[in-house]
């Protein structure tokens, strides 16, 4: 029979203050919780929904692999200790060299209304129209689309936080 072994408590490292401060207001929302049952499948999705509330807040390099588990499971009652660590940002090509993670803003937004990753095309072939809030780049003079019909299916904004959220509905 699998032995069922329950969370006695959850505590968190965090290095980064900025970073700490948005986990730590969210905890209640966490999918790993004191009393809970331990689940693997638990602590990779907790991973997924941290990394994407730190990308929501302008943290776009920050990944699932910042976040790791100490599970402290020997106590003789079936129970666990876990310790959710998440990790400062290597830098560069030195892994010694360890710096805060960065909060990124949209400087420029550039619709590409012709995009296919399979077909390699020339940045020289393009064109590029400039309108307000954003350009409209394409293979010909004549826009694929009308910016009216773009601009309310845009929800990036320039200068606003990196949101994934905002880009995937883009």
């Amino acid at each position: 029979f699998p032995v069922t072994i329950q969370i006695k408590s959850v505590t968190y490292q965090i290095i980064d203050p900025s970073v700490g401060r948005i986990v730590l207001s969210d905890t209640g929302a966490s999918l790993i919780k004191k009393d809970g049952i331990f689940s693997t499948a638990n602590l990779k999705n907790e991973r997924s929904r941290i990394s994407k509330i730190l990308k929501n807040r302008g943290y776009f390099e920050f990944n699932d692999y910042y976040v790791t588990y100490d599970i402290d499971s020997s106590l003789k009652s079936n129970q666990a200790d876990i310790i959710v660590k998440i990790a400062d940002r290597k830098g560069g090509f030195d892994s010694t060299q360890v710096e805060k993670h960065r909060v990124f803003r949209v400087r420029d937004l550039f619709v590409m209304t012709d995009y296919n990753p399979l077909v390699a095309d020339p940045a020289s072939e393009k064109d590029t129209t400039y309108l307000s809030h954003f350009a409209i780049v394409g293979r010909s003079k004549e826009l694929r689309y009308k910016p009216y019909a773009l601009e309310p299916r845009i929800f990036i904004e320039r200068d606003d936080i990196y949101k994934v959220d905002e880009s995937d509905l883009t």
